[in-house]
C-alpha cells in the first residue's frame, strides 16, 4: 500500500470544510493533513 497524499482543506464556510473533510476521508488514498479557516 502506498502513502497516501495528505490534504490541507481551507475555506471560510465551516460546512463547506466538514464536507471536504468527510469526502476526503473516505478515500483510502487520501489523508487529512489540517483544516483551516478565516
Amino acid at each position: 500500500m502506498t502513502t497516501p497524499l495528505r490534504v490541507l482543506v481551507c475555506d471560510d464556510q465551516v460546512l463547506v470544510r466538514t464536507g471536504m473533510v468527510t469526502i476526503i476521508d473516505a478515500q483510502p488514498d487520501l489523508a487529512v493533513a489540517g483544516e483551516c479557516g478565516d
